[in-house]
């Protein structure tokens, strides 16, 4: 919230807290649910919207924006970022013991 509340203040992030709905439907299945409800709520406010987890992000070359590249893209409805990996050996299997989801710290 550190991290997002200034930006929610000058109206750039919207933070909608779903949580409790993924008790209802299984997590994939209900990504779907809420993409599309983002997708109906901000159709007529928002020109784009990305959707990427927060370990993802855009790579921009200095000195360039992402803003010729929407340009390009304005006759269009969608498009698709290539994911492009950056490394196969980030994790290490000895690591993997490490890893936990959130069920494992209740």
């Amino acid at each position: 919230m550190e991290v997002l509340k200034p930006w929610m203040e000058k109206g750039f992030v919207t933070l909608q807290d779903i949580r409790d709905q993924e008790r209802f439907d299984g997590y994939y299945h209900n990504q779907f649910l809420i993409v599309n409800d983002c997708m109906h709520r901000y159709r007529f406010v928002a020109k784009w919207m990305l959707f990427f987890d927060v370990d993802e992000f855009i790579f921009m070359p200095k000195k360039s924006t992402i803003q010729p590249v929407f340009d390009s893209l304005s006759d269009f409805t969608q498009f698709t970022i290539e994911e492009m990996p950056m490394s196969n050996k980030l994790c290490h299997s000895q690591d993997a013991r490490l890893a936990f989801r959130n069920e494992d710290l209740d």
